[in-house]
């Protein structure tokens, strides 16, 4: 039997076994059932059905459990829908791991090197006869390996592009195409009146599509942030730094670097900030600064503000009149060291 020959596959049976037993349904056990349950015993089959599900058979003649699903580790339920059947509608789910599979991809000869494939190839086949005491399956394969691969490594191989759309599901494929089932019945239509309705269905179910896609995006995307993320990865004092979080909200204290712990919400932010943006004594900072340089002359506030106004806001940085004019040297870095100094930074450049 199958069943001993791949003992270790997984198995799926499902049909109208006509049997009755306690163990799946709610009738005394006759002989097929008998039967059945010892057939599951000794292959180690499971039974899904169960007494407390609802009945696999329903008609006027009564109820009964002789639908039976026979697997291993598979959930079943019974739908309570209506069906064209006296037999209710059951739903397996089952899991399997995600596989990726790659295509071995497709050869174009008319790109291949021919030369030196006609040159390993006359050296393959130039060899010594095939003696007559070995085998000469095993030579055949070994002669037709060494071809394929010659002709594999020298020749060009193209692999179909994998799918951009990551967030494509099979819902949005059966939505897609029923909106351009909707499309073509509308636009084949000539009659006035039944065109407009079926221009309605057609915008309506548009509209839905639109929408699944955009939902579909969003939680495919929330997914991919959850795998590589982890929920507050940086704590409660980074979130009531970036004021997130009600500052009365911090109970845990820090310790600094003279092993005591800080007393006040303000000494364990300053804290932070330190461990973060490290503070260099030994460095020249100056908080007020003043550039001295003779050949630089003052820049008037009407030549600064018309210097502003032809700054192209959404072109990158680069080297022209205005920078030249207003980067000297010397200005950018006293003013970083002075930013260091006194601790405080501005708006703009907490969001650089």
């Amino acid at each position: 039997m199958w069943i001993e020959k791949f003992p270790d596959h997984r198995v799926l049976l499902f049909d109208d076994f006509n049997a009755k037993s306690r163990v799946w349904g709610k009738r005394n056990m006759d002989e097929r059932g008998n039967q059945l349950l010892s057939f599951c015993n000794n292959f180690d089959l499971s039974i899904e059905n169960s007494p407390d599900l609802l009945p696999t058979y329903d008609s006027t003649r009564g109820q009964s459990w002789i639908d039976l699903l026979i697997t291993k580790n598979i959930e079943l339920k019974v739908l309570d829908e209506i069906s064209n059947s006296d037999h209710n509608l059951l739903q397996v789910t089952w899991y399997t791991e995600n596989c990726s599979t790659s295509s071995p991809g497709n050869i174009h000869i008319s790109n291949s090197n021919w030369l030196f494939i006609k040159k390993t190839i006359f050296h393959i086949i130039n060899k010594q006869p095939i003696k007559i005491n070995t085998d000469l399956n095993s030579a055949i394969e070994s002669l037709q390996h060494e071809i394929r691969t010659k002709c594999t490594n020298n020749s060009k191989t193209t692999r179909t592009r994998k799918r951009n759309a990551v967030w494509w599901t099979w819902e949005l494929k059966i939505k897609r195409s029923k909106t351009r089932a909707l499309c073509r019945l509308y636009q084949k239509e000539y009659e006035e009146d039944i065109r407009k309705l079926k221009k309605a269905a057609f915008k309506k179910c548009q509209a839905e599509y639109k929408k699944l896609i955009i939902r579909t995006k969003r939680e495919k995307f929330k997914d991919f942030i959850n795998n590589i993320t982890t929920k507050n990865c940086f704590g409660k004092n980074f979130q009531i730094i970036l004021h997130k979080k009600n500052r009365a909200e911090i109970t845990n204290r820090i310790i600094k670097e003279d092993g005591s712990l800080t007393e006040t919400i303000q000494e364990s932010i300053s804290t932070i900030l330190k461990n973060h943006f490290p503070f260099c004594p030994t460095a020249n900072f100056s908080t007020n600064f003043s550039y001295t340089d003779p050949s630089f002359l003052e820049i008037s506030s009407g030549e600064l503000e018309a210097v502003v106004q032809r700054i192209k806001y959404n072109k990158a940085s680069g080297r022209n009149s205005e920078g030249n004019l207003l980067c000297q040297p010397g200005i950018v870095q006293k003013s970083i060291k002075s930013t260091f100094k006194s601790w405080y930074f501005p708006g703009y450049l907490e969001e650089g």
